[in-house]
């Protein structure tokens, strides 16, 4: 009977330590691919705001924004993913071959890690409210720049036409007056302004004060008058929900990840126990037949 649970423990430690094998090493790939490749970031984001089919660049630029936020996210993903993988091959390694001694180092070294685990993600991973106002606040500094030229005036631009455009579509923070304002006054004002002086220099521009998502159009002459009409929320709604679901999708891996390693952990020690027992009964078994053997033996 004993030798029929500890066959159950071994195939089935067996089994999720493979698993759990692929599985952690393909994340950690994964993770590195996608901070040295923006492509599949890009592709991924695309996929999660119905198929994003605006300009590349601001794609390319909003990938950039949402490694900037989840950095301490990915780094902790990579070196989780390729520790834990070992960590599994480990445990393969020695159910395979029945090394009970260094199932019982290694059952300790899982539950050392398992309760760093714990305590890391806990510091490393904030809570989705937390996590959704940081977003906030980086997209209400990006919005200061945006249609500036230079690298921050293009991140900011990539950034919010991508949370403009996608669905459901919204216009600035708070609505449109958020883009109204040329040089320290609003479009209107400055049309009065223009009709008893000479243009300024920007002046020929003044139509595209406004992103054309603030109109409800993917392209075009956007006018704060037409946007009025229009009557688009802001994006602050739409940016918090963003934020809170990202965080939320990370925190339920972090969360299915440590089970699995919880369930791994138990799985070691069962199998461990199991052996050890098995192993004790043996001793003993051998030890009476090598008893009665010397007394059935003549002297």
């Amino acid at each position: 009977m004993s030798k029929n649970v500890k066959r159950g423990f071994r195939i089935a430690l067996q089994i999720l330590a493979l698993i759990l094998t692929l599985a952690y090493f393909s994340t950690a790939i994964t993770g590195v691919v996608l901070r040295v490749s923006k492509g599949w970031l890009e592709t991924a984001l695309s996929n999660d705001f119905d198929g994003y089919v605006g300009d590349e660049e601001n794609l390319r630029q909003f990938a950039i924004f949402v490694l900037e936020l989840a950095d301490r996210m990915s780094i902790y993903g990579i070196a989780t993913g390729f520790i834990l993988a070992l960590l599994c091959l480990v445990g393969l390694i020695g159910s395979w071959y029945n090394w009970r001694k260094m199932l019982n180092i290694y059952s300790g070294i899982l539950v050392v890690f398992l309760i760093a685990q714990i305590v890391i993600a806990n510091v490393a991973f904030p809570s989705p409210i937390t996590f959704s106002k940081r977003m906030y606040n980086s997209t209400e500094e990006l919005l200061k720049f945006y249609g500036d030229k230079g690298e921050k005036g293009e991140k900011a631009t990539g950034v919010w036409n991508v949370l403009m455009e996608t669905y459901p579509q919204c216009c600035g923070m708070e609505g449109y007056k958020d883009f109204g304002k040329l040089k320290g006054h609003t479009w209107l004002q400055c049309v009065k302004v223009c009709a008893i002086k000479p243009l300024p220099p920007l002046a020929e521009d003044l139509g595209k004060a406004l992103p054309p998502a603030c109109c409800n159009m993917t392209s075009g002459v956007c006018h704060d008058f037409i946007a009025k009409n229009v009557g688009l929320m802001g994006c602050k709604s739409k940016i918090e929900l963003i934020g809170i679901l990202r965080s939320e999708a990370v925190l339920s891996v972090t969360v299915a990840i440590i089970m699995a390693q919880l369930l791994l952990t138990l799985l070691v020690l069962a199998f461990s126990c199991t052996t050890e027992k098995e192993e004790e009964k043996e001793s003993r078994s051998k030890l009476l037949t090598d008893t009665q053997n010397s007394i059935l033996t003549p002297q």
